[in-house]
């Protein structure tokens, strides 16, 4: 079972940094996988990701919230969400790709910050989620939302489709 954990977590890894080709010259500290120019996203703390602009944040959980859900289900039904995460990641980055939409991991990182154009903020603590995968769509003109990563593209047209 260890090498599955492994398998998924270089997976998750491989997919996270395989699309740094919109780097742009951004700073990247060893704890934050980002793949937007410094100007999109700063970083106040490391526990916070903060975001204010147009961007999609996938959440990952870390090390010991992986160890909890384990413990509280079986490790047949946690590998098997992880395989369904990595299936639906694939194509959600596919997607996001094709629409040049910006994307953000939350690699150990305990909060999101999104920040509004009129600087009202919405707070995320990242281990109070209910699911281990997840990702928000965020747009300074609104509100940021936790989409159904398996209606992606419904989910993209809806939330960036409406000012």
């Amino acid at each position: 079972m260890r090498h599955i954990l492994s398998f998924i977590v270089l997976n998750l890894t491989l997919a996270a940094c395989g699309n740094n080709s919109a780097h742009n010259g951004a700073h990247q500290s060893d704890t934050t996988r980002q793949t937007l120019a410094a100007s999109a996203t700063n970083f106040a703390n490391n526990d916070t990701l903060i975001v204010d602009r147009q961007a999609a944040v996938f959440i990952e959980p870390d090390s010991i919230r992986i160890e909890r859900e384990k413990k509280q289900s079986s490790e047949e039904d946690f590998y098997t969400a992880a395989d369904d995460y990595l299936y639906y990641l694939s194509s959600v980055n596919k997607f996001l790709d094709s629409v040049k939409l910006r994307k953000l991991y939350t690699t150990d990182k305990k909060y999101i910050k999104f920040i509004s154009n009129d600087k009202s903020e919405q707070l995320i603590k990242i281990d109070e989620l209910p699911q281990l995968w997840s990702i928000y769509f965020f747009d300074p003109r609104k509100k940021a939302k936790d989409i159904d990563m398996t209606m992606v593209w419904e989910e993209y047209e809806e939330y960036y489709s409406k000012k």
